[in-house]
């Protein structure tokens, strides 16, 4: 019984690796242009400041305040 529920806990565990995997591979295939049309299609929900060497690359909504959310995926899909 023990054995069986490790070996369900490692499947599981195995499958969210995986799947993490897959989707960290599809965001690295996503470029600027993407981030654009995301923050065009969303307005209202969106705050993005990118700088770059010091200078402000792209400003949208910088005073807004709005809720973190895949936060560090924007930042590597920008990247």
């Amino acid at each position: 019984m023990l054995l069986k529920i490790g070996l369900i806990v490692v499947c599981v565990v195995i499958l969210y690796v995986v799947v993490q995997v897959l989707l960290y591979k599809r965001d690295m295939k996503k470029t600027k242009e993407d981030l654009l049309t995301f923050v065009t299609k969303n307005k209202k929900d969106v705050s993005v400041t990118i700088i770059e060497n010091d200078d402000v690359v792209l400003e949208w909504n910088a005073d807004q305040k709005t809720p973190l959310a895949s936060t560090v995926k924007l930042v590597v899909l920008f990247h």
